[in-house]
């Protein structure tokens, strides 16, 4: 019993990593995107960088919280641990929660099948970040409006996993979880911070405006600072 019960626990600890990872890059995706007109001078300072940074919080994001919705057989999704939990159900759960668990698995596992919002992301991971279709390079399909990429599509997915995951890790622990997602976005207006400092300090100093920089008396740049 103990052996399938912390099986599950794995798989739900596993998950909740990746949902935390997804919807953090995600944040991060939108900041960096939501700053840009106040930035843009921050952002030119390595303009190769920012967009590809931006790039990969987005794409990272859209492949993790699409592997939720897999369904290959090798993959650790979501119907891949209902399925595990529906076939131990009583090596998991409380004999006295095995009915209203197994009814709880019916439910979610058609609400996964019919989830419509995880339909253009898996199109996009499918097609243009994990591989990349022809179809997409000879612009033979537009997927800009077949397939629109739209913010609240993803944070709705972020919703759905979470809910279920909270849900059997109550079922199990006898508690829900309160996680907070470490989005970063504080850290990124530090070095963004800096980095405009950094380039003020370095403009003055061309301009001569910034007497002793060349030498150890540091405390000349503690207005900056």
């Amino acid at each position: 019993m103990a052996e399938e019960k912390e099986k599950f626990k794995t798989y739900i600890q596993n998950l909740t990593q990746d949902l935390i990872e997804a919807n953090s890059g995600f944040i991060l995706y939108k900041k960096l995107i939501q700053d840009a007109p106040k930035r843009f001078e921050t952002y030119n300072v390595a303009p190769t960088f920012f967009q590809l940074t931006i790039r990969s919080f987005y794409m990272r994001s859209v492949i993790l919280v699409c592997r939720f919705f897999d369904s290959n057989d090798d993959s650790l999704s979501l119907k891949r641990i209902l399925g595990y939990a529906q076939a131990n159900v009583e090596k998991i759960f409380a004999e006295e929660k095995k009915n209203e668990i197994l009814k709880e698995i019916q439910r979610d596992m058609e609400a996964i099948d019919g989830f419509a919002d995880i339909k253009s992301l898996k199109e996009h991971r499918d097609k243009r970040f994990a591989h990349l279709d022809k179809r997409f390079v000879d612009g033979k399909e537009d997927f800009a409006s077949k397939y629109p990429l739209e913010d609240k599509d993803f944070d709705s997915c972020i919703k759905f996993v979470d809910e279920i995951l909270n849900k059997y890790h109550g079922f199990f622990s006898d508690r829900t979880y309160v996680h907070e997602y470490i989005s970063g976005d504080g850290e990124l207006d530090v070095m963004l911070d800096y980095l405009e400092r950094y380039e003020l300090i370095r403009k003055d100093a061309f301009d001569g405006k910034i007497e002793g920089l060349k030498t150890e008396n540091w405390e000349v740049l503690e207005k900056y600072f």
